[in-house]
């Protein structure tokens, strides 16, 4: 009865693992072209300053601006995408690591005990 229990919980842990991994990878964002404008935005006013038509205080500025326009328009870019490959990857190591990492542990803890006298 015991080993049922054991089961279920391994279980629910890789299930706990798996369950984000089944779902879609997200879309590629409908504004890309707005990412991409201000990320040129900012390109431009890196190179207007290095010739010398802006001071370093209006690039700031300008930079900032910019800056938070391109996370108004893109906030979650950088958890954007994962590739199918690293998805399948980490589900794979999921299904293989969390049951021995169990097992282990079991086998470490009812091994080395020592009986009782």
């Amino acid at each position: 009865m015991i080993w049922l229990v054991f089961a279920l919980l391994t279980g629910a842990a890789i299930l706990s693992i798996l369950w984000p991994l089944s779902r879609p990878a997200p879309k590629a964002r409908e504004d890309a072209a707005d990412v991409a404008f201000y990320r040129d935005q900012i390109a431009e006013i890196d190179a207007e300053f290095e010739r010398g038509g802006l001071d370093r205080e209006q690039a700031e500025a300008a930079k900032a601006l910019a800056g938070r326009r391109l996370l108004a328009v893109a906030p979650e870019e950088s958890a954007a995408g994962s590739s199918p490959r690293a998805r399948k990857l980490a589900a794979g190591l999921a299904l293989v690591a969390v049951p021995a990492l169990a097992l282990g542990l079991y086998n470490k803890i009812t091994c080395g005990a020592r009986p009782l006298r």
